[in-house]
């Protein structure tokens, strides 16, 4: 199978159609639940960073600050959702 979408891996995996590698924040629900078992534990995906780039004014547009307020809590989320 070959795909770039970790939804769909993710599905195919809780329905025990495949091994395969996912983010922390998707699979953690799953393996505390009982759904998914780690595997190869010492070999974690490489870590990602993640950039916003916006023109560099000095008043934001309200959408601009509504937009990196948004990423910010959700960046938060995402972080407590791979916690063990």
């Amino acid at each position: 199978m070959v795909t770039n979408d970790y939804a769909h891996l993710r599905r195919n995996a809780l329905a025990g159609q495949v091994l395969t590698e996912l983010p922390p924040f998707l699979a953690a629900d799953s393996i505390r639940a009982g759904h998914l078992v780690p595997l190869l534990v010492g070999h974690p995906m490489p870590e990602q960073h993640i950039n916003l780039l916006y023109s560099s004014h000095r008043y934001l547009s309200a959408i601009v600050r509504a937009y990196l307020d948004f990423c910010e809590a959700q960046a938060v989320h995402i972080m407590e959702a791979c916690q063990p």
